[in-house]
């Protein structure tokens, strides 16, 4: 992540407020994932903080802000979650509401974090170009969804949306050996995509496309 993600403190008192409030906490994603906040911080000594020069404490995804903002009670935790998610960046968004107010919709629960709905379908047209050149156990396949905001989740082998915070591996998933309709079907069913949504498969030996499936969810 970019340094624009990082909470930085230039106080010993302010990191370890935090590693203290962050021992004991948890929370489960709605994926299933356990996260403990402690495993992000940073570690630092004492001496490393003069009381001017700031240090990086974190860099914590959306998901892991989305609870702190929820349920951190550290001022400084929260006023750089402002920054963050605040409306254009101004202190005055942060009380008046306005509509580019993201802290305010996330702690109401409003935000489209909350509200994101994948209604998913089973149903899909493919359209299929094949080489015969090669055994199709030898190919290596790149599977992408076209547009933007989908990444893929290695662990969970499942396809998920900017809007809901979850973990993420890669822009694209890989898979290697024989990709049948059957198999195909399979791998739609478990992502449960939204209607319109484009899959591309592209079948991958020695550097060269030897098959493509382009998958439009229906």
């Amino acid at each position: 992540m970019a340094a624009i993600d990082k909470t930085y403190t230039s106080s010993w008192k302010d990191y370890m407020s935090l590693v203290e409030w962050c021992k004991d906490k948890s929370f489960v994603l709605k994926n299933g994932d356990v996260i403990r906040p402690s495993n992000y911080i940073y570690k630092w000594q004492e001496e490393e903080f003069d009381g001017e020069h700031e240090r990086p404490v974190w860099n914590t995804p959306v998901y892991l802000d989305i609870w702190l903002i929820r349920n951190c009670p550290l001022e400084f935790i929260q006023n750089r979650l402002k920054e963050q998610y605040g409306g254009g960046w101004s202190k005055t968004a942060f009380t008046e509401h306005n509509d580019d107010d993201m802290y305010y919709k996330i702690l109401t629960h409003t935000s489209p974090y909350d509200t994101f709905q994948r209604n998913g379908s089973y149903r899909f047209l493919i359209k299929y170009k094949k080489n015969n050149r090669f055994k199709d156990d030898d190919l290596f396949w790149w599977i992408d969804i076209s547009g933007c905001g989908w990444w893929y989740n290695e662990k969970h082998k499942m396809w998920y949306h900017d809007d809901e915070a979850l973990p993420i591996s890669s822009s694209c998933a890989h898979y290697r050996g024989n990709i049948s309709k059957r198999k195909l079907a399979r791998m739609i069913k478990r992502w449960n995509l939204p209607k319109g949504t484009q899959v591309l498969f592209k079948g991958d030996y020695k550097r060269h496309i030897q098959k493509q499936f382009i998958v439009t969810i229906r």
